[in-house]
């Protein structure tokens, strides 16, 4: 091999143009590279430092992840940021390929560091069932733990594959686990919005008040994204209404400041407390949005008449 500084500086020029071959999707022009010296594992110089085959695993065809293999591509290859091949494979969605990089001895449970997320992860959170039970049949724990304390089960519930949840509650995983920022697998579920993730969290025991490290609830946060129906679900479940975080905001407060019409309508109508005119008027001017917050406004001013409404008309019924 010439060690000189025209070879290496040939070395990276060809190692480059492989994986920009790969990324264009010219496989043609990436096996004629490898075939005119190109390294075959040679590692981008940036923050990731992929390799020819990671870029294959992700993009490439089978035939092309096989023909890398067999000209000695490493399976076992890691970036710096901790994903290994069998990750990009997993990012896929093609089980042929997660199998075939695994035939060539990559393993599920490597990771350099204990805080790396495994492939396990980024197979829930990808919402794969067959690669996810695929990974756990050779040899992928469910107990690991990356270094935000969270597991497969946080990664299935953001992902919304209510059959991955499931599995993974089934195997033993707590369902109101948290990490260090007292964020829960039942917030995960929420913020993905879907409502059967939520509903199947909540029915295995989930904690609809359970709070983050500032206080928020589940409730604020789908009050502020607008899931209307994944709120109605938490609120059924005993959801508190008037949950307050540490710096005083309800899930009222939070649907008004992201202008959610739907949901202040179904937490007023649920009981919540009247956030105060001069609350919504300061909200108004930190968003700079004053016509919507108007409407706004005008929403919960209607919403007040007819609960005055409601409590006039029982007082009525109750005097006759």
């Amino acid at each position: 091999m010439d060690m000189t500084y025209e070879g290496e500086f040939a070395q990276h020029e060809l190692g480059k143009a492989l994986l920009q071959a790969l990324r264009a999707g010219n496989t043609d022009e990436a096996k004629r590279l490898v075939e005119a010296g190109a390294p075959i594992n040679w590692m981008e110089m940036n923050k990731i430092a992929e390799t020819a085959l990671m870029i294959a695993a992700r993009w490439a065809d089978e035939d092309t992840v096989r023909w890398l293999l067999d000209h000695g591509a490493d399976a076992r290859a890691m970036t710096l940021t901790g994903a290994t091949v069998v990750m990009y494979a997993i990012a896929s969605g093609r089980i042929d390929v997660v199998r075939l990089i695994m035939d060539n001895g990559a393993r599920v449970d490597y990771r350099v560091d204990a805080g790396d997320d495994s492939p396990l992860m980024w197979a829930a959170s990808r919402g794969d069932l067959d690669i996810v039970k695929f990974v756990l049949d050779h040899g992928g724990s469910v107990e690991t733990r990356n270094k935000d304390n969270e597991t497969a089960l946080h990664f299935a519930a953001k992902g919304g594959n209510i059959e991955i949840v499931r599995l993974m509650l089934d195997l033993g995983l707590v369902v109101d686990a948290d990490n260090p920022s007292g964020v829960t697998v039942l917030h995960r579920a929420a913020m993905s919005g879907n409502v059967d993730v939520v509903q199947l969290c909540l029915d295995r025991g989930a904690d609809p008040n359970a709070p983050t490290e500032r206080g928020v609830t589940v409730l604020q946060l789908v009050a502020k994204r607008g899931f209307a129906d994944v709120a109605q679900v938490l609120l059924d479940h005993g959801a508190d209404v008037n949950a307050t975080t540490r710096y005083g905001g309800t899930p009222l407060s939070y649907a008004i400041g992201a202008r959610q019409p739907e949901i202040v309508r179904l937490l007023l109508a649920r009981g919540a407390d009247m956030v105060p005119e001069s609350d919504i008027d300061e909200t108004a001017r930190q968003n700079r949005s004053f016509d919507q917050f108007k409407a706004m406004k005008a929403i919960v001013s209607d919403c007040e008449r007819i609960q005055r409404w409601h409590r006039r008309r029982i007082l009525v019924i109750w005097a006759h």
